[in-house]
């Protein structure tokens, strides 16, 4: 989400040009690519949703707090 953040910072035009790319994948390498780069597609795919920019950049926040949450180590109890 940080990758996101930063892209979203330097170039607009530049996420827009990584969102066609991506589309204009043959199906097979785009699903790969969704699942190597989920949390960035996501976040991409929403960013471009017609969605208020509020909510837009509320819902990329929730997500980015959420993916952080799940991937932290927990201590297995016994």
């Amino acid at each position: 989400m940080v990758a996101f953040a930063v892209a979203l910072a330097a170039s607009q035009q530049t996420l827009d040009d990584v969102r066609a790319s991506i589309r204009d994948l043959p199906l097979v390498v785009e699903g790969v690519v969704w699942l190597l780069g989920f949390p960035f597609l996501i976040a991409l795919a929403i960013w471009q949703a017609s969605w208020d920019e509020a909510v837009r950049l509320t819902v990329i926040a929730v997500l980015a707090v959420a993916y952080t949450y799940m991937f932290v180590p927990r201590v297995r109890k016994r």
